[in-house]
């Protein structure tokens, strides 16, 4: 047996000792103190009796670790408060960890006193380094102070200032100062709805021999922004503009002391008497104006806009449109022109059944200046939803993609979905079981063929105890390129949990058979233990129940940010004014999917071109949590799938602010996919609101599809827990 088997066992045996209670007198310290969290104690097995050469893992063994997740505030008065997080990771596994040994991840505390003769915010370890979008939006390592001096000269104004220093690092082992290192500061000046003006500097700097950097790399950007909400001619009208200038070191161009500029401006508009919003916006970056740390496409100009309409019944229609010109100022630019329409909602086709449905087309135009360019892609698809007889949830969809480019055979591809949910109670045992079938026919090109995959997922809980399990059979016929491929895979885990104790199995095994190869058996096993804690303020550590964690910071969501507020969607309230709150916003049409599962065809993004379904889960008449479930435009592809998240990031950052909390593991990079599914590409930002905590994230699944999902729920489990998508919304 090898060393790290009994590690494992080593770890697992000392886990009851972490999790005796502290002393009379820690408990005493903190007995002002409202604290959260978990310990964890994991044990996974790999194995692969297939091709070595065609297994996901270098490693076949027994591993183990342990997780604590700490979370805790206190608020000393209505203006004064403290609050701390800490993650971090006992590891002897290389799937899990780089590193051997104890590994903090994540770290932060906070200091806010706002009755003081400067207000202030005080962040140490993880912080969100948010300036705007164009200058820096990243998660680092540091330090950041944030103050609310009173300016007697400016009266009517406002003032932040926020200061950040911190490092590009993923754990706080081995920390290397010269890996990309951040320094900035924001001043806002506020008059609220009236107007604000920012004023923001910021420096990057990669040492030597960091990233496979040669020399020192440095480089500073600054920039001008500005905000106007205001009424006219019976419009609610909000203005957005700014201008950045960078200069220094291009890190992907390997060039020297460069200077670029880039320049940005948005309207957002809604009809005070009409259910229309509209935006149009304009942005220019030059070819040298990248910032590290920034969400920007440099040497590109774009010019967008939308517009939607909400008719009585809740349907959305929406239409888009969207010019870029990359490489502009040089001779052979690309032009790339896109339209598209959107229409998702409730549909009544007068058979007594009301569906929910998505319909969406676009075209997309690509050419260059040379000639030697030039593409054209139709894209078509519809998804229907409704509810059969004998207790079924039909659902149905079909997307259609046409590719015509110069000097290449056009391409034709279609795709048909098919899928059933059947419900059913016997006793005290309720569950679902979904079978799904999926035919994809592709004609041209060099993956011309077809591919046919057929599913199975159920669910069935009773009490405490819940189980999940999906199966997959998926089969690629290649008629040009490449190797026929049969996959069958088996997936599921059974959950206990009772107070604070939770026990999980964890099990995924899959047979792919290539032509001409030796077939692929991968087989993962994993069990964890998890104890949670939870005290309120006045209670000692175990006194108090789970739910009378409490006393979040509320978020405010500005009118015109084009986004519904999910935060206001409470959990453990009644559904019945959860209902009524999304009526009264317009939204309608909500469809019974399954036993506790209501789910909404709606853009609750409106700047978001993506397909979106929002879901409310209930137990009886109390709700239970909100998600938001997105599919990407290409769930393959890493540089697609990292834009669209950063896409949902930069909407919820401008209507909520700076995440309270982010976890970050992996690049978007090979396959997406196999990374998601293994935990190695982790994307989670959090905000804190009145009643819970908002994620967004790219969860795990059963049944491997990718989404990014926004949840809002009373709280989550430790972000490494990665099993938390909503498998029930496909």
């Amino acid at each position: 047996m090898r060393l790290q088997r009994y590690r494992a066992w080593m770890l697992l045996c000392a886990a009851p000792a972490a999790l005796f209670p502290l002393g009379s007198g820690a408990q005493e310290v903190l007995r002002d103190w409202q604290i959260g969290g978990s310990l964890t104690a994991a044990l996974e097995g790999y194995s692969d009796a297939g091709d070595p050469a065609q297994s996901p893992f270098a490693e076949r063994t027994t591993f183990g670790f342990m997780e604590a997740d700490l979370n805790l505030s206190r608020q000393v008065s209505p203006f004064e408060r403290f609050s701390g997080q800490f993650f971090g990771v006992l590891v002897d596994n290389p799937f899990r960890s780089n590193f051997d040994g104890f590994v903090a991840e994540r770290a932060k505390a906070e200091w806010e006193k706002g009755d003081g003769a400067v207000p202030f915010r005080l962040e140490a370890g993880d912080i969100f380094a948010l300036t705007t979008a164009r200058t820096s939006r990243r998660s680092l390592k540091g330090l950041q102070l944030e103050i609310q001096p009173r300016i007697g000269i400016l009266p009517g104004w406002q003032h932040s200032i926020i200061g950040f220093w911190g490092i590009n690092q993923a754990t706080y082992r081995q920390v290397d100062f010269d890996d990309d290192q951040t320094i900035g500061a924001s001043w806002l000046m506020s008059q609220g709805r009236s107007g604000n003006l920012a004023f923001n500097l910021v420096t990057n700097r990669l040492g030597a021999g960091a990233n496979n950097v040669a020399a020192e790399r440095l480089q500073t950007v600054g920039s001008v922004a500005a905000d106007r909400a205001f009424d006219l001619r019976g419009q609610s009208l909000e203005w957005k503009g700014e201008v950045g200038f960078l200069f220094g070191d291009d890190l992907a161009g390997n060039r020297i002391d460069d200077t670029g500029a880039g320049l940005f401006t948005e309207v957002r508009g809604r009809d005070q008497s009409l259910p229309l919003d509209y935006s149009v916006r304009f942005d220019q970056f030059d070819s040298d104006y990248r910032p590290n740390g920034a969400a920007v496409s440099a040497g590109r100009r774009s010019l967008s806009g939308n517009a939607g309409w909400r008719f009585d019944t809740g349907l959305a229609l929406r239409g888009r449109a969207r010019w870029d010109r990359d490489g502009f100022g040089r001779a052979n630019h690309t032009d790339t022109i896109s339209s598209g329409l959107n229409l998702a909602g409730p549909l009544d086709p007068g058979f007594g059944t009301v569906m929910n449905g998505t319909f969406d087309a676009s075209v997309i135009r690509t050419a260059n200046e040379a000639g030697t360019v030039r593409t054209t892609t139709h894209a078509a698809s519809a998804n229907l939803s409704a509810p059969l007889p004998n207790g079924l949830f039909g659902r149905v969809g079909y997307q259609v993609q046409a590719i015509r480019a110069l000097n290449a055979e056009p391409t034709l591809s279609g795709t048909a979905t098919f899928g059933v949910d059947r419900s059913f109670a016997f006793s005290d045992v309720v569950g679902t079981l979904s079978p799904s079938l999926s035919w994809r026919r592709t004609n041209g090109g060099n993956a011309e063929g077809d591919e046919l995959i057929l599913g199975l997922g159920a669910s069935v809980e009773r009490g405490a105890l819940s189980a999940r399990g999906n199966y997959r059979f998926a089969k690629q016929i290649r008629e040009t390129a490449g190797a026929d491929t049969v996959t069958n895979s088996v997936n599921g885990s059974l959950n206990w949990q009772q107070g604070r104790h939770a026990f999980a199995l964890e099990a995924d095994f899959s047979v792919t058979a290539r032509e001409a190869a030796r077939a692929s058996q991968p087989l993962k096993l994993a069990a964890r233990y998890t104890f949670s804690f939870d005290k309120a303020p006045g209670s000692g550590l175990f006194d108090a129940p789970l739910a009378t964690q409490q006393g979040f910071a509320a978020v405010e969501v500005p009118a015109e940010s084009g986004i519904f507020d999910l935060a206001a969607l409470a959990p453990n309230s009644s559904l019945q004014a959860v209902l009524q709150n999304l009526t009264d916003a317009g939204l309608r049409g909500g469809q019974a999917q399954a036993d506790g599962l209501i789910v909404y065809e709606t853009p609750v993004l409106a700047n978001v071109a993506l397909r979106q379904r929002l879901a409310l889960l209930h137990k009886g008449a109390r709700f239970r949590k909100a998600a938001l479930v997105i599919d990407p435009s290409n769930p393959g592809d890493a540089t697609a799938l990292q834009n669209d998240f950063q896409a949902v990031l930069g909407e919820l950052v401008a209507a909520y602010g700076a995440p309270s909390g982010t976890f970050e593991r992996g690049d978007f990079a090979g396959d997406v996919v196999q990374a998601i599914d293994d935990g190695d590409l982790i994307r989670i930002a959090e905000w804190r609101t009145a009643s819970g905590t908002l994620r967004l994230g790219i969860p795990r699944r059963l049944d491997r599809q990718v989404r990014i999902e926004v949840h809002h729920a009373r709280s989550f489990r430790p972000p490494t827990i990665t099993l938390w998508g909503l498998d029930a919304v496909n």
